[in-house]
């Protein structure tokens, strides 16, 4: 062991030495190393000025900019990485931890599994209720709600995770108490987390990579077609029919397959069972229905919407990225409308997928924003009705809609707006107070 540490420490510091002038024959070459993985900031030149001359600050930033962008940086680092890696299974990134056989876990995702993050069953308890409340009036607009709870690599393979961390574990997670309470709400979801468990040692194919912490391409293909086949019954309606001519197993992963072991930063590749990948994808549409869907969801969302030709399902697919980016396939340049009745009420169906490392922010807050403005609507129709339904009220409007020159019901959506806006600052005013 000891020789291996004094041969690698003298590779290492050989490179450290040349490296400083390494760069011009890359540049010079046009010699491509190959860039770092994951969310990585290089610093900037620093602007010089006097100040920060004297104060210190621009020697501090030219120094990290040095070490930033000196030659064959990348190839040091992955040097470094992969000898922590192969002689003592340490990862350089706080956030991958390395478990038993080499399966990678993100820490967000244990933290989660282990209840760390849990929000407390009265937060859960409220938001099933705006959920439930949502969902029905929803249904009033021929809208249906889904939630899909997409799996989680923690709950997915706790018997990799390392023991140190699971001694922390709180008994309860936000994924556990939710699921519960969709249940005594009875709230419309698809539980893929619980179903990919139950199917992980048994079922013929590989769900997951022992490198990836997201489904695996035939997992996001599993849970398309079941999402289409509870559409079918949820609306009564003949969706394009799913299929494929075949499955290649392949020990090089593809897609988000591998997304953890790239953030390593290593030159190895963690080897792990051969994975399925459909090819052939079918999708027969003739005289089939193709509902318009509104998907509101996290990362994992990606997979599905990435596969081969499966936008050929809908009419028109608005992909909401958490909720604050949109992705439309048809409309690239799309802007994120604001959520209100009338876009909500074009969609067949709104779909949220989480999985459990975001459920404790679980569809960022669209379901506050789809109450308030489905309530507001219902109160609003409420007060209009109220001032048609009595004469005298009625008279006053007429009288004020001719003074202002404009139509009796555009008066009377005028008032019954000033209304209710002052019934929701009483209320904000009340709640303020107690």
């Amino acid at each position: 062991m000891r020789s291996h540490h004094k041969i690698l420490f003298g590779l290492i510091m050989a490179v450290m030495l040349i490296s400083p002038v390494a760069k011009v024959p890359v540049d010079y070459f046009d010699f491509s190393i190959m860039p770092l993985k994951g969310h990585i900031v290089y610093a900037e030149y620093p602007e010089f000025t006097w100040q920060s001359w004297f104060d210190g600050s621009y020697q501090k930033n030219y120094e990290k900019y040095l070490e930033d962008h000196i030659g064959l940086r990348n190839f040091i680092v992955r040097i470094h990485n992969q000898m922590d890696f192969s002689l003592y299974r340490k990862c350089q990134n706080k956030g991958i931890i390395v478990g038993k056989e080499d399966y990678l876990y993100q820490m967000d995702y244990i933290d989660a599994y282990l209840g760390k993050t849990f929000i407390g069953y009265d937060a859960i308890i409220e938001k099933c209720d705006k959920i439930k409340a949502v969902q029905e009036e929803l249904k009033k607009l021929d809208v249906e709600l889904l939630i899909v709870m997409a799996p989680g690599k923690a709950s997915m393979f706790p018997e990799y995770i390392p023991e140190r961390y699971l001694n922390d574990s709180t008994g309860i997670s936000n994924n556990t108490a939710y699921l519960a309470c969709f249940q005594e709400h009875g709230i419309n979801h698809i539980d893929f987390n619980t179903l990919f468990r139950e199917m992980k040692d048994t079922y013929r194919y590989p769900l997951y990579h022992k490198c990836g912490i997201h489904w695996n391409v035939y997992g996001a293909y599993y849970a398309l077609d079941s999402i289409v086949n509870y559409m079918e019954a949820a609306k009564g309606i003949d969706m394009a029919d799913m299929s494929y001519e075949g499955i290649e197993m392949s020990f090089k992963p593809r897609a988000t397959d591998y997304d953890v072991g790239n953030a390593l930063n290593i030159f190895s590749r963690i080897p792990d069972r051969a994975m399925p990948y459909p090819y052939g994808y079918k999708y027969i549409t003739v005289g089939k229905d193709k509902p318009n869907l509104m998907v509101i969801a996290d990362s994992y969302y990606w997979t599905i919407y990435n596969l081969h030709n499966s936008k050929r399902l809908w009419n028109e697919q608005d992909f909401r990225y958490y909720n604050m980016q949109l992705f439309s396939p048809d409309q690239p340049d799309k802007e994120l409308k604001e959520i209100s009745v009338q876009e909500m009420q074009k969609f067949d169906f709104i779909m949220i997928v989480y999985t459990e490392q975001n459920v404790d922010v679980l569809a960022n807050n669209f379901f506050e924003k789809a109450y308030a403005v489905l309530f507001e609507s219902i109160r609003l129709e409420e007060i209009k009705a109220s001032i048609r339904n009595d004469e005298q009220w009625l008279t006053k409007i007429e009288a004020k809609a001719e003074r202002k020159g404009i139509s009796v019901e555009e008066m009377i959506d005028r008032d019954a707006l000033w209304l209710l806006m002052k019934e929701l600052e009483n209320q904000s005013s009340n709640t303020n107070n107690e």
